[in-house]
């Protein structure tokens, strides 16, 4: 489950790393989120939860998403979250 989130956040790649990092380097931000999911848990409140993870990894002026962009990608989480 983790390596789908991980393609998730791969693709989205908020902080422009690749093609220059390594297949990992969010890999503290993915178990972070992973390990925040409760059962439930709503896209909205997903999303504030990657926003927050990601601001603690990284700071405001890296990552600069907003938490409506963070919802398409707890959206896409919560599928695979919510089919397991």
């Amino acid at each position: 489950m983790i390596e789908k989130i991980n393609a998730i956040i791969d693709e989205w790649d908020p902080i422009k790393f690749f093609p220059f990092a390594l297949s990992d380097d969010y890999s503290d931000e993915i178990r972070a989120i992973y390990n925040t999911y409760k059962s439930g848990m709503g896209a909205k409140e997903l999303a504030c939860v990657i926003h927050q993870v990601f601001l603690n990894s990284f700071g405001s002026n890296t990552f600069t998403k907003s938490t409506i962009e963070c919802e398409e990608i707890a959206k896409s989480i919560l599928q695979i979250l919510e089919t397991e």
